[in-house]
């Protein structure tokens, strides 16, 4: 008779927790189960990043089961940096006789820190960074889409790491 509760209590926590994040256990509480995301800081000279990434941050908070509260309420803020990008050559090809990079190698390093409701800060600054390939296009436009989907991945990425960082989340689970 044991084994049918078994399995029942096992089919119940695997279908409570097949698809996105779960927070841990006390992890957070209260009013810490809010928290302010501020549009992150650029500190490089690319463009259009801090919107994509705050957006990214904001949605897996939320996904999480953590209020993301305006600027006015009260609750922790999560202080984001984009410290550096770097593009590098990665393979080479040949093209009309010439050495040319056949991919280039973005690297994107953020810093993240979270602050209480007094402005202290209790966690960080922690740097994340994440690291993918961006193939040369054909076109200049198609080169610029290419490079735009990778480097959207990458902040994804990097929203990913302080989630799981500072909210002690677990990584998402592919949609069931």
């Amino acid at each position: 008779m044991r084994l049918p509760w078994a399995a029942l209590i096992l089919n119940a926590a695997l279908i409570l927790t097949s698809c996105g994040y779960r927070p841990e256990v006390g992890s957070m509480s209260g009013i810490d189960r809010r928290v302010r995301v501020p549009i992150a800081q650029n500190e490089t000279p690319f463009s259009k990043l801090a919107g994509p990434l705050t957006a990214a941050l904001r949605r897996r908070i939320a996904q999480s089961g953590i209020e993301v509260a305006g600027l006015g309420q009260p609750g922790h803020t999560l202080e984001v940096t984009i410290v550096e990008i770097t593009q590098t050559p990665g393979m080479l090809s040949v093209e009309s006789g010439e050495l040319v990079p056949a991919d280039i190698i973005v690297q994107i390093v953020v810093s993240a820190r979270l602050a209480d409701a007094d402005g202290e800060i209790i966690q960080g600054p922690k740097d994340f960074e994440a690291n993918g390939r961006a193939y040369t296009g054909e076109t200049p436009l198609a080169e610029e889409a290419l490079a735009s989907r990778r480097l959207t991945a990458l902040l994804e990425d990097i929203a990913d790491a302080v989630a799981m960082h500072f909210f002690h989340l677990t990584p998402p689970h592919p949609t069931s």
